[in-house]
């Protein structure tokens, strides 16, 4: 799945909750899924951006290749089996990203992405009470990881909850400039 399709499946399901929420009259929702959408899309540019310029222009058996061959040179590199995952998941090869995402734990138990990509998994496989569990856990450590709120919110889409989707993933927007909370609060005390 290229870049340009995970972002659009992405959107398309905060789109999704936006569109109850505003159905719903919660416009502040419809402002914090927004942000989310946002998130997303800046999110998804930025990590194809920050792939190597070969691997933007390379097919999915390139890519694999390309990643087994650096695993290989650096085995003790857990960001590179979840990468391999990934790919892997979106060509539904779910066998092969789930060993990945076990070598990724045996090689480093505390990386919080681990669980982003199991939930993620667990979601596509369709057990959407186990992919919310981990997604939980995973936000437990992230809690503003866009990412995980976004996949989170499609496991409650998943479940038909979507209401509850839109309400728990709610995400201030400040202005640029605006003070913080913290701000905020020594100007009062």
């Amino acid at each position: 799945m290229s870049p340009r399709v995970a972002e659009s499946s992405e959107i398309s399901a905060a789109q999704t909750i936006f569109q109850t929420a505003r159905n719903f009259g919660l416009r502040r929702v419809c402002l914090s899924i927004g942000s989310i959408i946002i998130g997303c899309v800046a999110a998804l540019t930025f990590s194809v951006a920050l792939m190597p310029p070969a691997a933007a222009h390379m097919g999915y058996h390139e890519e694999i290749d390309s990643i087994t061959s650096r695993i290989q040179s650096n085995p003790d590199s857990a960001e590179l089996y979840i990468r391999r995952c990934n790919l892997y998941r979106e060509h539904q090869e779910w066998s092969l990203a789930g060993a990945d995402l076990d070598q990724a734990r045996r090689i480093d138990p505390e990386l919080p992405t681990i669980d982003l990509y199991r939930g993620k998994l667990l979601l596509d496989l369709g057990d959407f009470v186990k992919a919310r569990q981990t997604l939980n856990a995973f936000l437990k450590k992230e809690p503003h990881n866009i990412e995980g709120l976004v996949t989170r919110a499609r496991i409650w889409e998943s479940l038909g909850r979507n209401l509850r989707a839109a309400a728990r993933h709610r995400v201030p927007v400040l202005p640029e400039g605006a003070p913080s909370e913290t701000e905020r609060g020594r100007k009062t005390a």
